[in-house]
């Protein structure tokens, strides 16, 4: 699916779709920032089940927190976008190592929730270091750069690039390099950036899950040749797997479950893209309890529900969202989402006909063995 298969005649829906994303993915975040690294035993005996905006209690990096307010996760999803927008859907390396150093002057919140990669690749661009030194892995002090900050942050480049999955891929390669420059991580962010491509098009269910499988591929490919190899399960493989499971038969939350069991919703971006894609392959029509379903799984859950909402509110709209929640994140905040969307489809509309590469079946493909 290319850019110009965007219908330009209906821009409001462009607008509907991107906000939609934005907004579940905001939601996942900030109700995730109460059950974050909590178990589900603990989730349950604190709050029975978390179904809105709660204030963050002990134990999560949250703590403290007004309900509502973003992580790292909301926060630096929001200053990528703007920064998409703002230079035609793509960015360097250096402009994405920009945003990174600007986040972090917030010294309160870089101190609470920036990641262990993240934290690591800051300090060594205060230190001067190039971006694609920054990101790079260090073997031996156990430190691969495969955590899920990679993908927590990358829909953007599938809102700034609605239906050109080969130009989301490459912003979210872009986007990866100052923190997560390996071809893990570029897998895991481009299967993000590319259903949120497909979605923020039109795209349907089947769509958006075959881009997911398709984008992985093509984005380690890319960090194959531009990035680090790490050795680490294949993302594309493990998206299968999980949707494998998410097509078994069973009830929902047997599916979920099993989803849990074998995938999991943890730090590793093996683990939280599959997880995500899995969760909304299982349930697709429905984001606001996509949201509450994976908040309540624990885990790293901020960061998996703020993937599968930005896919699955993409997909539903902004309609498809408690009114009430959005207000009120929008209120704490202080965002106005559906403007951000309606700059974001104006943006891609302006760009339609573009002459770009597209993706080949041999970028796709599987890696021989896989």
């Amino acid at each position: 699916m290319r850019i110009e298969d965007v219908n330009l005649d209906s821009p409001d829906r462009t607008a509907d779709l991107i906000s939609g994303g934005l907004a579940a993915s905001l939601l996942g975040d900030a109700m995730g920032a109460a059950t974050e690294m909590l178990t589900a035993r603990e989730i349950r005996d604190r709050y029975g089940r978390v179904e809105g905006l709660v204030a963050p209690g002990r134990g999560t990096f949250a703590e403290g927190r007004e309900p509502g307010q973003l992580t790292d996760d909301g926060l630096l999803t929001i200053a990528l976008l703007e920064t998409l927008l703002q230079r035609g859907g793509n960015l360097g390396a250096d402009v994405a190592a920009r945003v990174l150093l600007d986040w972090a002057v917030d010294t309160e919140v870089f101190s609470r929730f920036a990641g262990p990669s993240s934290r690591r690749a800051i300090s060594a661009l205060r230190e001067g270091v190039v971006p694609q030194q920054a990101g790079a892995p260090q073997p031996m002090s156990n430190d691969l750069r495969i955590t899920n900050g990679a993908a927590m942050k990358v829909a953007p480049a599938g809102w700034a690039n609605p239906g050109d999955l080969n130009a989301a891929v490459r912003a979210a390669c872009s986007i990866c390099i100052p923190t997560h420059n390996t071809d893990v991580a570029f897998s895991g962010a481009a299967a993000v950036a590319g259903s949120v491509a497909v979605a923020a098009a039109g795209g349907n269910l089947g769509e958006v899950l075959e881009a997911s499988v398709d984008a992985a591929r093509l984005g380690r490919r890319i960090g194959l040749a531009e990035a680090f190899e790490v050795p680490a399960p294949d993302m594309a493989s493990r998206l299968a797997l999980a949707l494998d499971v998410a097509a078994a038969k069973g009830s929902r939350e047997e599916r979920i479950g099993w989803l849990n069991a074998l995938i999991g919703p943890g730090l590793p971006i093996t683990e939280a893209v599959p997880m995500a894609v899995g969760a909304v392959a299982v349930i697709p029509d429905d984001p606001m309890e996509l949201i509450r379903v994976i908040v309540n799984l624990g885990g790293d859950s901020d960061t998996v529900a703020a993937i599968a909402g930005a896919i699955a509110g993409t997909m539903g709209g902004i309609d498809a969202l408690d009114a009430d929640m959005v207000a009120t994140l929008e209120r704490v905040n202080g965002l106005d989402i559906r403007q951000i969307g309606r700059r974001a489809a104006a943006a891609a509309a302006d760009r339609a006909g573009g002459d770009g590469p597209e993706a080949t079946a041999a970028d796709c493909a599987p890696e021989p063995g896989l």
